[in-house]
């Protein structure tokens, strides 16, 4: 599969983490209560109405209904609104702040995350040029021990030196995948 970009990343992590869509509602949520704390101040109309059945018994009872329009014009509410939309607009900023926070927080999360998996990958192709030097000094000994040059402690010690390069290598594959797991 394509390896992830870190734009691709970022986006994945601003729309999939739950921490970070939580503060996003949050924000949400402080922007419509500034809205509605601002609307306070207009004026609203209402409009009521009933209906309902009178009379002693149900064949001469008869139907009766009410309607009530009303119009609610503040006027002496300024200060109040104004209160209130001053601790809206606080919540507000607030709640930004929390936002940008977390996105900070997140890009600086996920960048890390890639230097580390540049790290390890890094680290693995050195573990891979180490294995091929270790299987060429392996051959190189074993070429000397048949032409009777070296004894086969040589050979041994090369065969000794390409295991642990190869356990490097495996381990540095394992760091590597952990790192693009994270």
């Amino acid at each position: 599969s394509q390896p992830i970009t870190l734009e691709e990343a970022l986006q994945r992590a601003y729309r999939d983490r739950p921490d970070y869509q939580a503060a996003h509602l949050a924000l949400l949520s402080a922007q419509w209560s500034r809205k509605a704390a601002a609307a306070g101040a207009l004026p609203s109309l209402r409009f009521d109405a009933d209906y309902g059945i009178i009379g002693r018994t149900p064949g001469s009872s008869h139907g009766t209904f009410t309607t009530v329009a009303a119009l609610k014009i503040p006027i002496f509410q300024g200060g109040k609104v104004k209160g209130e939309v001053m601790e809206a607009d606080a919540l507000l900023r607030r709640r930004q702040a929390e936002l940008d926070d977390l996105r900070g927080r997140i890009e600086f999360e996920v960048r890390t995350s890639f230097l580390d998996m540049k790290a390890a990958w890094e680290q693995v192709e050195v573990a891979r040029s180490t294995v091929d030097l270790a299987q060429q000094a392996l051959t190189q000994a074993q070429d000397r021990f048949a032409a009777g040059v070296t004894s086969n402690i040589e050979v041994v010690q090369a065969q000794e030196s390409q295991a642990a390069t190869n356990e490097n290598y495996i381990n540095s594959v394992f760091g590597f995948n952990v790192s693009k797991l994270e």
